[in-house]
């Protein structure tokens, strides 16, 4: 199954086959969606102090600084079948990813030290992913749909990039209805227990594509995926249905209340670790 059509109009992402990092930031405009945290949602009438989208922001950012200074090694990633070339540091790769952490400091570390491939990755995602690790932000710029990017960030072991694509998942449902597509491309990439397959249980449940609220189009795609069957069918039919809807907007999954059941834990090595040269010992939670 293809990845479901992204919610942001094409950009001009150029036509060299090496992406530097200045490039890929080019015309970085942070979040085209508003921030869906209880600070900033207009559901809510008393708020917290203070903006969590910009916590979060500030305390990648602060980490990405303590790593650059220290760690100036670069390393190129030659993704998807054209191989496309992204410079990015090492360090900042295996801090914010399991996946790399293992493949550049484990006990089975690739002996290239100047390239990592991955052809079966692709570029346009792996661009977004490594815009992210200076950043802390996804450009309104991307062209990659949130849940690619979510299913991605699962792959590379990186929490804090799927809870990134989780945010724009959350703003992107508070203003239009799931399509069965998108739900299908979710199931067929994610394993049972997955928090955004819960995600997009629950939307189902709270929302109801067969309620009448969607329109017959978006309707009738959701009856043929329905009719194949499959483990959304039976997430749903075993708590509710594909027909009820309705539900108070502090009950949907998107609602700022709801965030935390569908963000992941953030499990990394302290920075600290890092800095220190200390060995990785497995995955810690902090």
């Amino acid at each position: 199954m293809s990845p479901p059509n992204p919610v942001e109009a094409s950009a001009n992402c150029g036509t060299s086959n090496e992406i530097e990092m200045s490039e890929s930031e080019e015309g970085l405009e942070v979040y085209a969606y508003p921030c869906p945290c209880r600070y900033c949602s207009e559901y809510i009438a008393e708020a917290t102090d203070y903006c969590e989208q910009d916590t979060r922001i500030l305390k990648h950012t602060e980490e990405v600084s303590r790593i650059l200074i220290q760690c100036p090694n670069t390393i190129t990633l030659v993704v998807g079948p054209r191989q496309t070339r992204l410079k990015c540091h090492k360090a900042l790769l295996a801090f914010k990813s399991e996946y790399f952490d293992a493949a550049f400091f484990g006990n089975f570390a690739s002996r290239n030290n100047d390239e990592f491939r991955m052809e079966l990755e692709d570029p346009k995602a792996m661009s977004t992913f490594v815009s992210w690790l200076y950043t802390g932000r996804i450009s309104s710029t991307c062209v990659v749909a949130p849940a690619v990017l979510w299913v991605l960030g699962d792959r590379l072991r990186s929490p804090g990039f799927t809870n990134t694509a989780m945010h724009f998942i959350f703003a992107d449902y508070t203003m239009t209805y799931i399509n069965a597509e998108t739900a299908e491309y979710i199931y067929d990439n994610t394993s049972t227990g997955s928090k955004l397959r819960t995600f997009v249980k629950d939307l189902v449940l709270h929302e109801g594509p067969l309620s009448g609220d969607y329109g017959a189009d978006k309707e009738n795609a959701w009856r043929e995926l329905i009719r194949q069957g499959g483990d959304l069918v039976i997430d749903v039919a075993l708590e509710g249905s594909f027909t009820c809807g309705n539900s108070e907007q502090e009950d949907r999954p998107h609602d700022s209340s709801n965030h935390s059941k569908y963000l992941e834990p953030i499990t990394t090595r302290p920075i600290e670790d890092f800095l220190e040269g200390k060995p990785r010992e497995g995955t810690r939670k902090i």
